[in-house]
């Protein structure tokens, strides 16, 4: 059985094995939040996905979607202020 898990980094649900980076389930972070190493991606980089998803979700334009990006990954535990 896989675990459920949300993202830390991008906030998008882990519900299959080919979610995890190379399906390992251990893993925290989802395989769009991987580089092809399995390490977690930067922020600018995971920002720049999260902005596209959602410009291409929401229908808004790419600045819009970069805000929305912005307040949704500080929310998230890769980012968050400490």
């Amino acid at each position: 059985m896989v675990p459920v898990k949300t993202c830390i980094s991008c906030g998008a649900t882990m519900r299959h094995l080919e979610d995890y980076p190379f399906a390992d389930v251990t893993k925290d972070y989802c395989i769009h939040c991987a580089r092809r190493d399995g390490s977690l991606k930067t922020y600018d980089e995971a920002l720049e996905r999260v902005a596209t998803v959602l410009c291409r979700q929401r229908g808004v334009n790419r600045d819009t979607a970069r805000q929305l990006a912005v307040a949704l990954m500080a929310e998230l535990p890769a980012w968050k202020p400490r």
